[in-house]
């Protein structure tokens, strides 16, 4: 979702006009964010995954977007 919120603040930025400080919560790291995502990606295969691990991820994954959803929905 970090890297996604750089793509939808572009296209807010360049379709509406908002500019980057007004969208805080999806810009999250700003210019900082490949940086971020880098450290992260490096850490994240310094640990061995079994396909379970995986399978859990996946699930808590797809809970935290329907979650989510259903709260801005509300």
């Amino acid at each position: 979702s970090t890297l996604g919120g750089q793509v939808l603040t572009r296209i807010l930025s360049r379709r509406l006009g908002i500019e980057a400080n007004a969208m805080t919560y999806i810009n999250g790291y700003g210019e900082d964010t490949g940086a971020m995502w880098k450290s992260f990606v490096t850490k994240l295969d310094q640990f061995q995954f079994t396909t379970s691990d995986r399978a859990r991820a996946v699930h808590a994954a797809n809970r935290t977007f329907d979650d989510l959803l259903h709260w801005l929905a509300a």
